[in-house]
């Protein structure tokens, strides 16, 4: 779950359960207890003023639900099903070992917050393109360019696509199709409904931290699984973990949130560079030759530094491209300036309008069934267009 501000709400009787169920298990909690947190699900929160360094969880590793924590025969019949999919295929079934797990399970998130949060299983409604302008020209993704098929409204060239591969959600939804058609034909009584369960966590307690994109620190080794605060907390404060340097098209994908504040977070712009790249064969070889072909992105800050040897090898000459790439280049405030304006221009200003049509798009979705999902996507694009807003004024002298 996300580290959206929230509140904690008072003990749950699942919470309080499962945490002494936790203890029976070996599992050590120190300062911390589980709680449901506003507007996002579990959580953890300190009970007390905690110092920095201090040890919060420790879970042994002869706790965690892992492939060796399956039944043999179980495992037996899986040959080629990631492990993902072999831990929901038990959690699906009626195996009798399930019921030392029950104070575990009760925490665990319901089929509806998964379909609440997890764009592989929202309505096609949300991933149709839908044209908000009369002219009708252009028909608007609502899902951003990186979740989604991987390409902006207004670029949707078949050798674009085969160039950037499938966005964030296709990849996931052919890997769950594999591991679903694995699993039914070992387990033809198990649905698609029962196998969703493969989002679940798989370490006690340790697993209801919420992400940030920085938090306490982790270790595990072949004895325990540690979490020490990396900082000092106050009573009440939630405490949280990284999951990684993920962007949060990422993490939406993978886990159902985007974070209000996300250092790592980056928008893909490679479509508006790769048609032109791709018609021109020479500079598709000229950026291949220097491994600079594709991978372009967008933060508050401005595009990489990829997307920059992009742009300098359509508008520079071979010698002079050569010398930017090995940094040789003497500096020129006309190509600086040309280049300047073709992020501003062809870049920023096209990604701008497209979020702005995403989110007309959006606000014309009434099915009162979807609001939660809705409420993610607008508040996704909202920060695409702001990040593309920032970044434009490191470019030009007027705003968008």
């Amino acid at each position: 779950m996300s580290s959206d501000t929230g509140s904690a709400k008072s003990a749950d009787p699942h919470y309080e359960a499962f945490t002494a169920w936790s203890g029976q298990q070996g599992v050590r909690i120190n300062g911390v207890q589980a709680a449901q947190i506003s507007d996002r699900g579990s959580g953890i929160v300190a009970q007390r003023h905690i110092e920095a360094g201090e040890e919060l969880v420790n879970v042994p590793t002869s706790t965690l639900l892992t492939e060796d924590s399956l039944p043999a025969n179980l495992k037996s019949k899986f040959e080629n099903l990631s492990i993902h999919g072999l831990l929901a295929s038990f959690l699906a079934s009626d195996y009798p070992q399930l019921k030392q797990y029950k104070e575990w399970a009760a925490t665990w998130p319901t089929p509806n917050d998964f379909r609440e949060c997890m764009p592989m299983l929202w309505p096609q409604s949300l991933r149709t393109r839908m044209h908000v302008r009369d002219s009708g020209k252009y028909a608007c993704s609502m899902l951003p360019p990186a979740i989604g098929c991987g390409d902006w409204a207004h670029h949707s060239l078949v050798m674009f696509r085969e160039a950037v591969g499938p966005g964030l959600l296709r990849k996931q939804e052919i890997k769950f199709q594999k591991d679903l058609e694995t699993v039914q034909q070992v387990l033809p009584g198990i649905s698609l409904e029962s196998y969703r369960k493969d989002c679940l966590a798989m370490c006690p307690f340790a697993d209801l931290f919420n992400h940030a994109d920085e938090g306490c620190d982790v270790a595990f080794d072949d004895i325990d699984y540690t979490v020490t605060a990396n900082r000092a907390y106050e009573p009440g404060e939630e405490v949280f973990v990284s999951y990684g340097s993920h962007s949060n098209d990422f993490l939406l994908v993978e886990y159902g949130f985007v974070l209000d504040s996300n250092r790592w977070d980056y928008v893909p712009i490679h479509d508006t560079l790769i048609p032109d790249i791709l018609n021109h064969k020479s500079q598709r070889q000229k950026l291949d030759r220097v491994g600079y072909l594709g991978n372009y992105t967008l933060t508050s800050d401005g595009v990489c530094h990829r997307t920059q040897v992009a742009i300098r090898g359509l508008i520079l000459d071979d010698k002079d491209f050569r010398r930017f790439v090995h940094g040789q280049e003497n500096f020129d405030e006309r190509d600086e300036a040309q280049a300047n304006e073709f992020i501003a221009t062809k870049v920023l200003q096209v990604y701008n309008w497209e979020a702005e049509e995403a989110l007309q798009a959006l606000k014309r979705v009434d099915d009162i069934g979807i609001q939660v999902q809705k409420g993610i996507m607008m508040k996704r694009w909202v920060q695409i267009r702001n990040m593309i807003q920032r970044a434009h004024r490191n470019y030009a002298s007027l705003p968008i």
